[in-house]
């Protein structure tokens, strides 16, 4: 009997072990103090713009200070229409010409999309003007029609017909 009682001790003592060990690791990642991102296999896009997205004209993507929900916004809008896309150029200009060089929430800038859809097509934007705070939701929702409006010319155009330029 008392043989017994030692084992039933012993699974008790190994459980716990193996308890306190499990509740450990889940303290140690929940906290942060490992960083799980190096271990998930999916790619974050809220760090830097993707390859295929390039900010042109006298204003530079540092000089934009955008945010992480900002990038990441127009990363996904970009990799979302891909097969349609190679290629989203973003054309970004002061419309002040004399003023702070500083770039806020509240500076008005002027903005042309090109999306290069083949080697010799490109569906182009009229020029637009709004605050630097409207960029992300500008340029992703330029995106999302320019790629409804090129699957409707794909589907109602002649095949042979061939385009430089879709404005």
């Amino acid at each position: 009997m008392s043989n017994r009682l030692s084992n039933m001790q012993v699974f008790k003592g190994i459980g716990f072990v193996v308890l306190f060990i499990a509740l450990s690791w889940i303290a140690v990642f929940k906290s942060g103090f490992i960083d799980v991102s190096k271990f998930k296999s999916k790619p974050t896009y809220d760090k830097a713009l993707v390859d295929s997205v390039a900010i042109m004209g006298s204003i530079k993507a540092k000089d934009l200070n955008l945010s992480g929900s900002e990038i990441k916004k127009m990363n996904l809008a970009a990799l979302r229409n891909r097969e349609k896309f190679s290629k989203v150029n973003i054309h970004l200009n002061r419309d002040e010409r004399y003023g702070s060089m500083e770039i806020k929430d509240d500076t008005i800038l002027n903005m042309v999309v090109e999306l290069e859809v083949a080697k010799d097509c490109t569906i182009q934007s009229w020029d637009s003007k709004f605050p630097r705070a409207e960029l992300a939701p500008q340029m992703t929702e330029y995106i999302k029609k320019a790629a409804k409006e090129y699957l409707h010319y794909q589907k109602s155009l002649d095949k042979k017909a061939k385009f430089k330029l879709i404005l």
